[in-house]
């Protein structure tokens, strides 16, 4: 199995963002706010509303361990006296069911009939994306998993960078010397950003994409679609698919016969496990609380271990730790900007979020008026990683 801890100095991340278009903060600490002093209790609660799939495909993988996240850090913030005095509430969570159309309709509701200081989305790119005329309208604060719209003023995007996990995927390619790459895509929002990318880096670097296809996120047989992959000969197959379609995708692999290597985007670990038991040539990108204590970066490996001390002692799934990580990371993304501002809503808040640098679990965020991701001028925290047996092995850093 190779192994190649680091890239090529000229292969940086931030190059390639265009292409898709405080480490510690004592919140209780920050002051009384207008309201006065006293206890969280005294005070009137921050309203947060969230719209995450409970059920549906993109909700085992994804939006039940985000909720989680988020649940535990509403609990760790107000137990700690909740952002200056104010505990925080989840005042509705509602069910995406993994359908955009229902996503859109939640966030209505939260902003003109639950009246929310800020929502929070789940993974649906598409309903994120469709909700951003209504946010910004209402001037309600929305963070989301997936990328934001280009030029969304009022959705943050608190997840692993998109362009940042294509390009751990792609200089991994590239540095065990493969010339060519088949692409697997999803037909989502997400995934036409995704092959977007791979589009570029492909045609900037030299490596040939030989053949491209999308699939349903939701089809329970791949077999087909990978012996069409396997016809066109690539050396590694890179994809944009999230949650059991994974491995769908492996199996796949292996019932047509395939022996290149298959370079996932980001997901569970028992996803990946069970996808490298069908097919072993399988890597995928791994988010910093997955790769932990394998983390190169000091004050992420320390943000990191926090929220790992925090989760498993809660006796939570750790396989689910980087979906929840994005929960926890947002909640505590948001009550950093409230402390900041004062302002637990509007435009306030707004100014206050893409001013803000945090040093998250899943990576430093560095948010600004051009970039609501956070990520595109801090440093690339992802790796690859690969099963063997029922050990995650890291076998390629991005730091």
């Amino acid at each position: 199995m190779p192994r190649v801890i680091g890239r090529p100095a000229a292969w940086t991340w931030t190059g390639f963002i265009g292409v898709a278009a405080a480490t510690s903060l004592l919140i209780s600490a920050c002051g009384s706010g207008t309201s006065g002093s006293g206890s969280s209790g005294q005070k009137s609660p921050i309203t947060i509303g969230v719209s995450a799939a409970e059920t549906g495909y993109l909700s085992a993988s994804s939006d039940i361990p985000f909720l989680r996240g988020v649940r535990y850090a509403v609990q760790s913030i107000n137990s700690s006296g909740g952002v200056k005095g104010h505990p925080l509430k989840l005042a509705a969570v509602l069910d995406e069911q993994s359908v955009a159309s229902v996503g859109v309709s939640n966030v209505n509701q939260l902003i003109n009939q639950d009246h929310v200081d800020v929502v929070m989305a789940g993974s649906d790119s598409t309903a994120c994306a469709a909700v951003e005329s209504a946010i910004t309208t209402a001037k309600v604060p929305m963070t989301c998993i997936s990328p934001p719209p280009t030029g969304s003023g009022y959705q943050f995007q608190v997840a692993a960078s998109v362009p940042g996990m294509v390009l751990d995927m792609m200089t991994y390619i590239k540095s065990r010397h493969i010339k060519s790459v088949a692409l697997v895509g999803v037909t989502t929002v997400y995934g036409e950003i995704i092959a977007k990318i791979i589009k570029a880096f492909a045609a900037k670097t030299g490596i040939k994409l030989v053949y491209t296809t999308t699939v349903s996120p939701t089809a329970t047989d791949l077999t087909a679609t990978m012996q069409a992959v396997k016809a066109a000969n690539p050396g590694a197959v890179v994809d944009s698919i999230t949650g059991p379609e994974h491995i769908v995708e492996a199996k796949g692999a292996a019932a047509a016969g395939l022996t290149v290597p298959l370079v996932q985007i980001t997901d569970t670990t028992n996803v990946f496990q069970a996808g490298a038991q069908a097919y072993p040539n399988l890597y995928f990108v791994t988010l910093p609380p997955q790769a932990y204590p394998s983390i190169p970066n000091k004050a992420l490996a320390t943000a990191a271990q926090k929220f790992y001390a925090f989760y498993k002692g809660k006796g939570a799934d750790m396989a689910q730790i980087a979906a929840a990580a994005y929960g926890w990371d947002a909640v505590h993304i948001l009550a950093a900007a409230m402390a900041k501002s004062g302002a637990f809503t509007g435009a306030k808040l707004q100014a206050a979020l893409q001013s803000l640098t945090y040093q998250g679990t899943n990576s430093l965020y560095r948010y600004s008026a051009s970039d609501h991701s956070g990520e595109n001028s801090v440093p690339n925290p992802d790796s690859i990683g690969h099963f063997v047996g029922n050990k995650l092995e890291i076998v390629y850093n991005a730091s």
